[in-house]
Parts: structure tokens; C-alpha cells; sequence
């Protein structure tokens, strides 16, 4: 893709979260529209309670506990009923849930089973309906139809068939017992071994539950046993699918972050196997030459149109290969407590439902009775790490973004957009190729970081921090979160100074620049001599410096102030954030301020000093800069009296028109609040308090000679 010098080109970024935003079409109050703004956060607080059951969380919700909950359409009237307040809102997934495959187990690895289970889920009769009310889309590939112009219509799908499913099995061996319940192993000639299905519980994910037991009972009708598991813990979950491989077939879900994406080349290619790279994306066990080779001309090509034809042609391949198999894209269904205000949606053209919110509305979010301050409370299912360099589950993901600035943020006018994103901390990217004898071709990318952002403890974020999370994160330790195939294929980097960088890397790809843009940047400050940072959790960790932060530090609007596992996660907003919204800090109330003086005398000046809540000062500092022709003639202090009231007196200034800078500081535990204000003074010289009554003798003595004078003439 070329870009224009000077052009930031930003990709669509889209955060997986518990909550969602659009348009209802539930009946009650459909979520309201709000202008969006790009400063904040207006809230002081976000509570991230852990509720592992739904029920639980239901409960929270109408006990006004949570400000929002995912709702099942089951309970609509329940919420209607018991939260007349509600307002709706709706939001179509980009991800998918379904059931995906271990690969290298036996019977898995036999793709004729797995092609026969492909046949057991009635999505259109059953699970629609029955599970989801309608409230979904149907999905029969391993890519999405929401991928747009990148997806492939014409590949192979497995409908619902039992009998289909049943010739599969047969034509690979395995035959049924005597009593025609179940299949014979044909390895062994006995009882096939019981497939593991592992899944959340009833009480977190009830739809995905159902699902599995329903699923379960389709595969017994065709002669294959299934031991369902109900895991409580997320992270039991992800260390059993990401990292042991300790799992037969798991249904669960993810979320996809746009069509302009190498995510296929990640998920499927034999380099992210698991089994080879621990932690790596290829949980499946894809491991198929041909399919590589495809992939790798996906990623490597410069021509986006050559691109797509790759990536049909591997989804071809992969409804053969079948690694998973789809079950539906979700419609989450969103209860928001009437309180909560600041909305934000945003906005995809041709989509029926936007996407769901992120870090964007945080900004916005406050709740009726303050527009500024107060708490929003979240509900999750389980966070239990918060390492922004190894998490996999969604709600972790969902809580550490709110943490660090993004190098970009959707739209919300028109999510869709790439070259409409909003810059956050990269404020510009140029892409340009270059010839590296005897690599042959390569990408040069400069990125340009915004100035004057600083990390919650005060130390700037400058182009090192980047270059630590190429060469440490990615290359030399391959953490999960940073094995992508632009780190891989950097080979050098040149750091001009705190802002800017150049980036090398091997190759012409057409997605570079997009991946570059899904960085996450750490600070290298902290993390360069930690030894294990796999194994770390950050929230535990004690800042070497700072005693009021955590390891889990960031540059975000967000600050971690408090985590408690399996409880709750509490942030804190960042007053020092770059975009902090205007009308949050502190209040100057004039009380005592004159416009003059003469410059043999002195004057008072007093102020009432108060916050954004408008809760009196009394630890606040106030200064007065007078400044005369530019330079600074004097500098006082105000003192604090009582009830947040600063008075200071001040003399000695010499005659002239004074700019009078008041400055006022509130120290917190994480940074200042600030409030500047600019006031005018004119300096008089002492003399002319008696020009009026010289003036006056000047007019009586001149009458007076003039007297004496017609008194002369007339006598003469």
C-alpha cells in the first residue's frame, strides 16, 4: 500500500470487551448517541469487579452494583423489569465462537473426524433460535464474512448432516460396537478413547455452555463419546490450550481486529506452533508445507490485490485442513445503568450493528449526578496476570489497554477508516522501500512519536522505549504478544532522537505499516533488568521508585491504583495525561484582584481555590507572576487562610502595564492538577493620585491672574 509523505495511515483497532455499543433494536430505551470528545478521562475511577457467574453479574447489575452488564436475550424482560432505568445497546462481533481442534491428537488428527463433527452443528434449526434467539450470525468458514472484500464466499462449508457425519466416520474405519452405540478405535479395535471438550462454566458463559453440552449430544448420536469440562478458571484455560496443549477440542471465542490483518498467517502457519514456540498463536497444530507456502506469498507480497488472492486460496485450504469449526459470530446484547452517560459508539458504514467499544469511550464516560469525578464499575469474568506482554484472555486484555496509550484509536465517525484513526501516541508513519544490498529489497518505516507524554512515574516516552520492545520483547526473548512477523524481519533500527526512529525490515510487505502500528510500547526503564518478565504480574509488583505505582505502569489515561486477584482491579485516572479534558483540575474564584495601583503603595490579592468537584483546596499552591514588557518584575506567593481562601500581598512594582499570571498546584499521589489564569494590572507613578487637585490650583491660579490682571487694567 503507498503511502503519502506526511500521511498517517492508521489501521482499524478494535478492542474485545464485555460491554458493546449501538443502536438497539431491543425494545426499551436504545443507548443515546454523544458527541465525542478526545480529551479525558471525565471519570476519576474505573472498578473492574471479577463475577465469575452470570447470574451474579445479572444481579449486580439490578442491585446497581456494575453500570453495565452483558445481557442474554432470555433476561431482557428481566432487566426491563427490574432496571427500568436500562438503556439498551447493540454490537456485532468481528470474532467468532466455535470449537476449535488439537490437531495432534488422536482421532483429531484424522480430518475425516473432524470433518464429520463439521456436519453435527445445526446452527440454522437449533442454535439460533433455540440458544441465541436470533441474536447472532451463522457462520460455516474458519474466516468471517465480516472480513469483507478479504473474505472468500465460494469455499467448502459443512452443513448439518448426521448422515454426512456418519459416512466420514465410516470411510476412516472406525466401525460401531455391537450394540451400534459406539465407534471402534481401528487402531486398536476397542471402544474409542472419551474427546475432552473443554469449555467455560454454565454460571460464566451460559450460550457457550449450551452449546457444548448440545454439540456433546450430537457427536453420541454418531458414536463418538465426549468428556465435557466446565473449567472455572481463565487462566487454568489459557495455560492448557496456549502452553501444555493439554486440551482435545475447546469451545471458545476470539475476536479478530479488522480484515487488514496477518492474523491467518499467524494463527496457522507451522512457525507459531505451539508446540514449537510456547505461548505462539498456532494452538492448533497446523503444520501443512503447502499452506505455508501460501500464507508466507499472503504476507510477503507488496500488492494488496495479490494479497487477497492469497488469502482466498488459503481459505480454501483451510475448509479442507479444518482447524476449527465455526459456529457464529455473537450480537452482544448490552444493559447500561441510566447513570452512566457519555456513550460513545463507533460507527461502521454497512455494518448492521457497530462494533464494540474500547479504550475510546472511557474518555467519555461519566455518570449523571458528576460530570466529572465519581467511579464507573465494569464486571469481568476472571484477570489474573495483567501482563501486557502474555495475556491472552479477553478481559485482561480489555483492563491493561485502558493502561497504555495506543499508538492509534478508531474513529468513531467512521471505524471503517483506516485514514480516518484518530493519532494518539505516534503522531505520524512513513513507509518508503529501499535497496539493502544484498538483502535485495526492504521497508524503511519512520515513525514519529507524539512529544511531551510521559509515563505514569514522569519519565518521557521516547523512541528507546520502542527500539527495547523490538530487540528485547520481540527478537531476543519472543514474547507472545510481541512475535509478529515485522519484528522478526527487522534488522536493524536507527534512532534520530526521542521522537524519531527508522525501522528496517526485510521485505516489501503490503501490511508492514499495519502491524507496526499494533505496538504496544513499555517502558524500557523498568522492564530492561527484569529477569523473568514471562512469569511476572505486574499489579504485585512494586515500582523500584515510586511507591504509589505498580510494575504495571503505562503511559495511558488509566493508572493501576489497586488489584486484588479474583476480587477487583482498581485504576485511577492520569492527571498528568497529554489529552487531560480542559475543565478537569483546579478553580480560581476571584475574590480580591484590582485592576491598579500607584507604585509607592501595596495591594492584596485573594483567591478561593477549589477542585473539579468543587470541593475546597486548603494543600493547593498559588503563585502570582507579574510580568512587565515580557520579563518578570516579581514573583509572590499566596498563602492558604481558611476554607481554601489564598491571599498575598504585593509592592514595590514600579509604573507601567503589568500581565499578571496566576498559577495554582494541588499535588496528588499520581501528579498535579493545574489551573493557570491571566489578569491585567496598570502600575501608576504615586504623583498623579494629586494630578486632580493640581489641576484644580493650576485652574485657581489662573483665574486668579487673570482676576488681577482685568483689576490693573481697570484701574488704569
Amino acid at each position: 500500500m503507498k503511502m503519502k509523505k506526511g500521511t498517517l495511515l492508521i489501521v482499524l483497532f478494535l478492542v474485545q470487551t464485555i460491554a458493546y455499543f449501538g443502536v438497539s433494536k431491543v425494545d426499551g430505551a436504545a443507548a443515546p448517541a454523544q458527541t465525542w470528545s478526545p480529551f479525558g478521562p471525565r471519570s476519576d475511577a474505573l472498578l473492574f469487579r471479577i463475577i465469575t457467574s452470570y447470574e451474579a453479574r445479572l444481579a449486580a447489575f439490578e442491585a446497581d452494583e456494575i453500570d453495565a452488564v452483558g445481557v442474554r436475550p432470555d433476561d431482557l424482560e428481566r432487566i426491563r423489569k427490574n432496571r427500568p432505568d436500562a438503556i439498551f445497546g447493540e454490537a456485532q462481533a468481528w470474532g467468532s465462537q466455535s470449537i476449535f481442534f488439537n490437531m495432534r491428537n488422536w482421532p483429531l488428527s484424522d480430518v475425516r473426524v473432524r470433518k464429520a463433527m463439521a456436519h453435527l452443528i445445526d446452527r440454522e434449526g437449533y442454535i439460533m433460535p433455540e440458544i441465541l434467539k436470533g441474536y447472532g450470525l451463522p457462520l460455516y468458514t474458519v474466516l468471517m464474512p465480516t472480513l469483507g472484500s478479504w473474505f472468500n464466499p465460494n469455499v467448502k462449508t459443512y452443513e448439518y448432516s448426521p448422515d454426512k457425519a456418519n459416512k466420514y466416520l465410516d470411510d476412516a474405519g472406525f466401525k460401531w460396537d455391537a450394540e451400534h452405540k459406539w465407534r471402534l478405535d481401528p487402531k486398536t479395535g476397542e471402544k474409542l478413547r472419551p474427546i475432552g471438550l473443554m469449555t467455560s462454566t454454565e454460571a460464566a458463559a451460559p450460550a457457550a455452555f449450551a452449546i457444548a453440552v448440545y454439540f456433546s449430544k450430537q457427536c453420541e448420536k454418531v458414536g463418538i463419546k465426549i468428556q465435557h469440562e466446565a473449567v472455572e478458571s481463565a487462566a487454568v484455560r489459557t495455560r492448557r490450550v496456549r502452553d501444555t496443549l493439554e486440551f482435545d477440542i475447546y469451545h471458545w471465542g476470539w475476536t479478530g481486529i479488522g480484515p487488514e490483518s496477518d492474523w491467518p498467517y499467524r494463527f496457522f502457519h507451522s512457525q507459531f506452533d505451539c508446540a514449537k514456540v510456547p505461548g505462539s498463536w498456532n494452538r492448533y497444530g497446523v503444520n501443512d508445507p503447502e499452506l505455508d507456502k501460501v500464507l508466507e506469498a499472503f504476507v510477503q507480497t507488496p500488492d494488496i490485490a495479490k494479497a487477497k488472492e492469497y488469502l482466498f486460496k488459503a481459505q480454501e485450504m483451510l475448509q479442507e485442513i479444518l482447524p476449527w469449526v465455526p459456529g457464529y459470530s455473537p450480537t452482544g446484547i448490552t444493559a447500561y445503568s441510566g447513570k452512566l452517560k457519555g456513550l460513545v459508539f463507533l460507527q461502521v458504514p454497512g455494518m448492521t450493528y457497530p462494533v464494540g467499544r474500547g479504550w475510546i469511550s472511557d474518555l467519555n464516560e461519566y455518570t449523571a449526578a458528576l460530570p466529572f469525578g465519581a467511579t464507573v464499575r465494569r464486571a469481568y469474568v476472571d484477570v489474573y496476570t495483567l501482563n501486557p506482554m502474555t495475556y491472552a484472555w479477553a478481559d485482561e486484555g480489555d483492563v491493561i489497554a485502558r493502561m497504555y496509550e495506543p499508538f492509534h484509536a478508531s474513529n468513531p465517525a467512521d471505524a471503517s477508516d483506516s485514514t480516518k484513526d484518530i493519532p494518539r501516541l505516534l503522531q505520524n508513519l512513513k513507509t518508503e522501500v529501499v535497496d539493502v544490498p544484498p538483502k535485495g529489497k526492504a521497508t524503511k518505516v519512520t515513525l514519529y512519536l507524539a512529544k511531551n507524554i510521559t509515563w505514569h512515574d514522569g519519565v518521557p516516552v521516547t523512541t528507546k522505549d520502542i527500539d527495547f520492545c523490538i530487540w528485547k520483547l520481540g527478537k531476543e526473548l519472543q514474547l507472545y504478544r510481541y512475535v509478529d512477523k515485522w519484528i522478526l524481519d527487522t534488522y536493524k533500527t536507527e534512532i534520530v532522537d526521542d521522537s524519531t526512529m527508522n525501522v528496517y525490515v526485510n521485505g516489501t510487505s503490503w501490511m508492514t505499516w499495519l502491524d507496526v502500528l499494533g505496538l504496544r510500547v513499555l517502558p524500557k526503564h523498568l522492564w530492561e533488568n527484569v529477569k523473568n518478565v514471562k512469569a511476572s504480574v505486574p499489579p504485585r509488583e512494586k515500582h523500584p521508585t515510586n511507591p504509589d505505582l505498580s510494575m504495571l505502569t503505562g503511559s495511558g489515561p488509566w493508572i493501576m491504583k489497586e488489584y486484588v486477584a479474583g476480587n477487583y482491579v482498581l485504576s485511577v485516572w492520569n492527571p498528568n495525561y497529554y489529552m487531560r479534558h480542559p475543565d478537569k483540575g483546579l478553580i480560581l474564584e476571584q475574590i480580591t484582584v484590582p485592576a491598579s495601583m500607584y507604585d509607592d503603595e501595596s495591594t492584596q490579592i485573594s483567591l478561593k481555590l477549589t477542585d473539579y468537584l468543587k470541593r475546597t483546596v486548603e494543600n493547593g499552591t498559588v503563585k502570582a507572576t507579574f510580568q512587565l514588557d515580557g520579563k518578570v518584575a516579581k514573583e509572590i506567593s499566596l498563602s492558604h487562610k481558611v476554607g481554601g481562601t489564598y491571599s498575598g500581598t504585593v509592592s514595590g512594582l514600579e509604573a507601567g502595564s503589568y500581565k499578571v499570571l496566576l498559577k495554582a498546584e494541588q499535588g496528588t499521589k499520581y501528579g498535579k492538577l493545574t489551573r493557570s489564569q491571566t489578569l491585567s494590572l496598570t502600575v501608576t507613578p504615586a504623583w498623579q493620585r494629586y494630578a486632580p487637585y493640581l489641576a484644580v490650583i493650576a485652574v485657581v491660579v489662573v483665574v486668579a491672574a487673570l482676576v488681577y490682571v482685568k483689576k490693573i487694567k481697570t484701574k488704569k
